[in-house]
């Protein structure tokens, strides 16, 4: 990664010798918690006793609506429905498929929250800012609890949101025409 110092009426392309290590690290934790993720979660006591009503047994996941409790998620669960129809239902598979979207959610929180940041400062530690900002949030005991457990919607709807704030960050700071704008709006 090439960073342009600005001052004193020249440019200077430097390379930070430590730059690549810090990726480096930064990638290394995020794939070593996907793999932790992947194979060392088991299903918990909580909500992932539904598996072994539905799809161990050949049954689908229904939607889940719940009136009486205040909670509207008809697609909490669906993820599942699809890889046991493609797959077969396996706890390993659906903690794959977890890791890989934690994997989706922290590449796309990176590019958009660099875009965002360097349309502001080009700084060398504003990376490392981010860097840091996304290893708290991967760290934290909600993010924790969620992405070790099956059964919470507000997963999935984190990953679309990232999808889409990088999607969003990338037509912003490429100017794009007012077609990635009608597309962006579709999404």
């Amino acid at each position: 990664m090439k960073y342009v110092v600005r001052g004193g009426g020249n440019n200077k392309i430097i390379h930070p010798p430590y730059g690549i290590f810090v990726e480096s690290a930064f990638w290394l934790l995020v794939v070593g918690y996907a793999i932790l993720v992947a194979s060392w979660a088991n299903f918990s006591v909580i909500d992932d006793h539904g598996f072994i009503k539905t799809l161990f047994i050949g049954e689908y996941i229904p939607f889940f609506i719940s009136v009486d409790g205040g909670r509207f998620y008809p697609l909490d669960g669906q993820e599942w429905n699809v890889l046991s129809y493609l797959f077969s239902p396996n706890a390993k598979i659906f903690y794959a498929f977890n890791a890989l979207c934690l994997i989706v959610v922290v590449w796309c929180l990176r590019y958009a929250l660099l875009r965002f940041v360097y349309s502001y400062a080009q700084s060398l530690y504003a990376r490392y800012m981010v860097y840091g900002f996304i290893l708290l949030c991967i760290f934290s005991p909600a993010f924790i609890t969620a992405w070790l457990r099956l059964f919470v919607p507000e997963r999935m709807e984190f990953v679309f949101f990232s999808l889409f704030l990088a999607c969003y960050m990338h037509v912003v700071s490429t100017h794009a025409n007012v077609k990635s704008w009608i597309i962006l709006a579709l999404v």
